[in-house]
């Protein structure tokens, strides 16, 4: 969860409503983010190293 992935999760969520793939660890860090910006509303989904998942037509594997 480095500040120059994460930094722009506020900006993006007012334009669009997408939910946000990352480690528990990342998203308590986006979560601390979306407070200090007031945006609170954000789909935040826990994934593992290693994780295998579908979304539509694609097949993920999370490294």
């Amino acid at each position: 969860g480095h500040e120059d992935h994460i930094g722009a999760i506020p900006y993006l969520l007012q334009n669009v409503n997408v939910p946000i793939y990352a480690t528990r660890l990342t998203n308590a860090l986006i979560e601390n983010k979306l407070k200090e910006h007031k945006k609170i509303k954000a789909k935040l989904i826990s994934v593992k190293p290693k994780q295998v998942i579908k979304l539509g037509v694609f097949t993920i594997e999370i490294i």
